[in-house]
């Protein structure tokens, strides 16, 4: 199982392929906690092994859920990111949640950046990794 100490041995965005899907969501969870992000939950998987398009639950002091998370592990680009967009843009929706975060480990090309704002999701593409986990390794 991914832990917060395993940040220190990331050597930069591509190290996360290392580790299997459930691993990355746990990866991604401390990455945005030491980023910052506060109270950061990897959400559980359901009877039937799904998680129902949630991967990550960002709550307030309070409890209260403020953001949702997709994490997608992606080695190469097959359908691009309009499909998990969506899809995590539907989750928030049903739930009314306001706020998303689609994490992947792939660039996001421009159209897909304005589709994720236009649904008030926000991506952290494979730059964006990379960039914190320089940050958080140098710190």
């Amino acid at each position: 199982m991914f832990k917060a100490d395993d940040l220190a041995a990331l050597s930069g965005a591509q190290s996360l392929f290392a580790y299997n899907d459930y691993e990355f969501e746990y990866a991604c969870k401390y990455l945005l906690e030491k980023s910052g992000t506060s109270k950061v939950f990897v959400t559980k998987k359901g009877s039937k092994g799904g998680d129902g398009g949630v991967d990550l639950q960002i709550r307030s002091a309070d409890g209260t859920i403020v953001a949702y998370g997709q994490c997608k592990q992606w080695h190469t680009r097959y359908k691009g990111l309009v499909d998990s967009i969506r899809q995590l843009a539907g989750c928030m929706l049903r739930d009314q949640v306001k706020k998303g975060i689609l994490i992947v480990t792939v660039e996001a090309n421009a159209y897909e950046k304005e589709e994720a704002e236009r649904c008030g999701i926000e991506i952290m593409d494979f730059s964006v990794l990379e960039n914190m986990i320089r940050r958080i390794n140098v710190v």
